[in-house]
């Protein structure tokens, strides 16, 4: 869930692909991503335009178990 004064909400069956892809949005690689396309003087800095921006195919196929293992442990 990305919140600010408005949400956006991912829905899962299963709790395991879910926590992957909160690792994946998580990752320094989509984090970084995420700072180039949003405005960060706006109001609303993640919008819906932005979020459909994230391309989970591609970062599956860039990101390694031990990029999701780091940004589990740097969210401890």
């Amino acid at each position: 869930m990305v919140m600010d004064d408005t949400g956006y909400f991912l829905s899962f069956d299963d709790y395991d692909l879910a926590y992957v892809v909160m690792l994946i949005i998580n990752s320094e690689s989509v984090q970084e991503f995420l700072k180039t396309i949003a405005f960060l003087d706006a109001k609303h800095l993640f919008t819906k335009k932005v979020i459909q921006r994230i391309d989970f195919r591609k970062n599956i196929a860039y990101l390694t178990i031990e990029d999701l293992v780091q940004t589990e442990m740097n969210l401890d």
